[in-house]
């Protein structure tokens, strides 16, 4: 092999790790047949491998440059992971699930579309865990549940 061509073999190399190396964010808007955005996807990565990282839903509402939310969801490797936000049309928020290496993890709430609680759950890599609260329509607290490792331990009700 000549001087130029280990040259070229190296430079095309680098090229080719320079590639791998920058991380960029690329987002993708879809539109719903009306015209409005439908759904905005983040992606994180490098020429040879992109990843989603956040997937936005909206509500459609023709002739609206900033429809209102229906979900926000993010990912890491390919499942859900962290902060999961969903919300009524009127703007009042409905759900925040959080999750880890795709399965519900920590605490997660709910509310009915007038913004009082619905629910109140902890789970634990997929299993409910701890006290769980369900509220009625005007946010009493309607019975509690005790849950060890997805099992049901007791019914308390208020």
């Amino acid at each position: 092999m000549t001087i130029n061509q280990k040259y070229i073999l190296l430079l095309s190399f680098l090229l080719i790790l320079s590639g791998c190396s920058n991380i960029s964010l690329e987002k993708e808007i879809e539109l719903y047949p009306n015209g409005s955005k439908k759904r905005e996807l983040t992606y994180k990565g490098n020429y040879f491998q992109m990843e989603l990282v956040k997937s936005i839903d909206f509500y459609s509402v023709p002739q609206s440059d900033d429809p209102p939310k229906l979900s926000e969801m993010n990912y890491e490797n390919n499942s859900l992971n962290g902060k999961q936000e969903h919300w009524y049309k009127n703007g009042t928020k409905k759900m925040v699930l959080n999750y880890r290496y795709g399965l519900m993890h920590g605490e997660q709430l709910g509310w009915f579309v007038n913004g009082k609680n619905k629910f109140k759950r902890n789970y634990n890599f997929g299993n409910l865990d701890g006290i769980q609260y369900t509220y009625i329509k005007n946010g009493n607290l309607d019975r509690k549940k005790l849950y060890r490792s997805g099992k049901l331990i007791r019914i308390i009700k208020d």
